[in-house]
């Protein structure tokens, strides 16, 4: 339904009209702009809270790249009467020429680093309690110790022992923002492949329902070439379809590419499956990714 009202409700509010003279409108800024209206509506918070994790550069203008969660940031950080200005002056200077990220720049008086959305995430982790927080880097650490069974030197006690220890109460009792943290410690720490293929199975990661947390994980399973697990892929781009979620993963998918060639196959496999049930625009941005990283036609 959202794709359908887009282009008219982004238009509208705009105040622009069906022409070749508006294709200057960035992808991420319709989606931003649509978002707006439905949050005037009463119904778009979601999709912002949402929208301000993204980090993954989208196709901006016709050849610029640009984060959506600057967009994010906007709503968040400046009132409705300097977003309605920045908005105006970006529209005037958009229908003369393709914008830019420099034109951007210079329409900001401060623009979020590169670590922004990470540091925003963790701010929000201040309604849990310290002693939780402590708890999921324990877990964290412990997993990146222990070396599993299939490596030599590993110890299949010890990684029985931590599964037991741990599984039931990760499952039932850590909240979203504990696994979301969990899961990102494990990305920007060192674990192995054979182990985090046990976190998976041990905490229920696999068969997640929750898409913010799937999402994390196929990140983590891509990252670690773990090529044998593409049905978890494919069920979380079955299973949704949003902007950042879903060309978050393609870009993951396009780099390992380039590293390994058979997840060039696997991410066009993962594109053919996912391609009708996704919005023109996600579809454009998916393809613009996949096409840069070659994973497209032969190679």
């Amino acid at each position: 339904m959202l794709h359908i009202i887009a282009l008219p409700a982004v238009q509208a509010w705009a105040g622009l009209c069906q022409s070749g003279e508006d294709d200057w409108i960035p992808r991420g800024l319709e989606l931003f702009l649509l978002l707006r209206v439905l949050r005037q509506a009463g119904i778009g918070d979601l999709w912002l809270r949402l929208l301000w994790r993204q980090r993954d550069p989208l196709a901006f203008g016709k050849a610029q790249a640009a984060d959506l969660s600057m967009f994010a940031w906007l709503q968040h950080s400046i009132s409705d009467s300097e977003l309605d200005e920045f908005l105006r002056q970006a529209i005037a200077r958009g229908r003369e020429a393709p914008i830019t990220l420099k034109d951007l720049e210079q329409l900001l008086t401060q623009w979020p680093s590169a670590e922004w959305c990470l540091v925003d995430f963790r701010a929000r982790l201040d309604e849990v309690s310290s002693a939780k927080l402590k708890e999921v880097e324990q877990v964290a650490r412990a997993w990146e110790n222990i070396i599993p069974s299939e490596v030599v030197g590993g110890s299949e006690a010890k990684l029985s022992k931590l599964i037991i220890r741990t599984a039931i109460h990760v499952k039932v009792k850590w909240s979203t923002l504990q696994k979301l943290l969990f899961l990102d410690l494990l990305g920007h720490g060192g674990i192995y492949r054979e182990s985090l293929i046990h976190v998976g199975n041990a905490y229920g990661f696999d068969l997640s329902v929750n898409m913010e947390v799937l999402a994390a994980w196929c990140l983590l399973l891509v990252k670690h070439n773990c090529q044998d697990h593409v049905g978890v892929l494919k069920r979380f781009l079955q299973h949704q379809g949003e902007m950042d979620r879903t060309v978050a993963l393609f870009n993951a998918l396009a780099a390992s590419g380039k590293v390994e060639t058979r997840w060039k196959f696997l991410a066009q496999e993962l594109w053919e499956t996912c391609q009708p049930q996704l919005s023109p625009v996600v579809q454009h941005q998916v393809f613009q990714v996949l096409h840069a990283g070659k994973c497209i036609g032969r190679f």
